[in-house]
C-alpha cells in the first residue's frame, strides 16, 4: 500500500512514474500523518499537462481534494464494488480514525479488470506459390520446408 500513498509535494513526473509502477490508475494523496487529502488519477495528470502545467511542478494544484472514500467502520466489499461501478472510479481509499488511510479498494485489487478470454482460433499460414525464384531448392522441397539456419521457414513463421 505504501506505493499508492503520495505527498501533495510530489512532482507530476514522479506521480506519473508511481502510477506506472503500481499498475493502478489512481494514487492517494496524504499528509505526513497519512491522513487523506485527496486522490490523483492518470486523467488528472493528463489534463494538467494539456493545460501546459510543467511536469516538474508539484501535484498540489491538480489532485482532487473532494474524493470518494470509505470509513472502515461502515463498509463492506459489496457496497465498495457498487460504489466503484456507479461512480465510475478505479480506487477508493478506506480511512479510519482521523481520516488516516488504512487501506484501499480498487478494481485491480478486486480483480475486476476483465481478463481477455482465451480464444480457440485456428491459424492458416499462406505458403503457396510455384517457388520459381527459389529453384532449384523448390524442385526438392516445398517453400515452407526450406531450411533457414537451424529451422524451416514454417517453423520461423509459427
Amino acid at each position: 500500500m505504501k506505493n499508492i500513498l503520495i505527498s501533495e509535494k510530489m512532482l507530476i513526473h514522479s506521480a506519473m512514474d508511481r502510477l506506472q509502477k503500481t499498475g493502478e490508475q489512481c494514487l492517494i494523496v496524504v499528509d505526513k500523518n497519512k491522513a487523506l487529502l485527496g486522490t490523483i488519477t492518470d486523467g488528472d495528470i493528463r489534463r494538467a499537462i494539456l493545460r501546459k502545467k510543467k511536469i516538474g511542478s508539484s501535484i498540489k494544484k491538480i489532485y482532487k481534494k473532494k474524493c470518494v472514500f470509505l470509513n472502515k467502520k461502515n463498509y463492506n466489499e459489496n457496497s465498495a464494488l457498487e460504489l466503484l461501478k456507479t461512480k465510475d472510479i478505479h480506487l477508493i481509499p478506506v480511512v479510519g480514525k482521523n481520516r488516516k488511510v488504512i487501506d484501499y479498494i480498487s478494481i485491480q485489487k478486486l480483480n475486476l479488470i476483465s481478463k481477455k478470454p482465451k480464444i480457440d482460433t485456428k491459424v492458416i499460414v499462406m505458403a503457396g506459390g510455384a517457388g520459381t525464384r527459389l529453384k532449384p531448392l523448390t524442385n526438392v522441397l516445398p517453400k515452407p520446408l526450406i531450411p533457414i539456419g537451424d529451422k524451416t521457414v514454417i517453423e520461423r513463421i509459427i
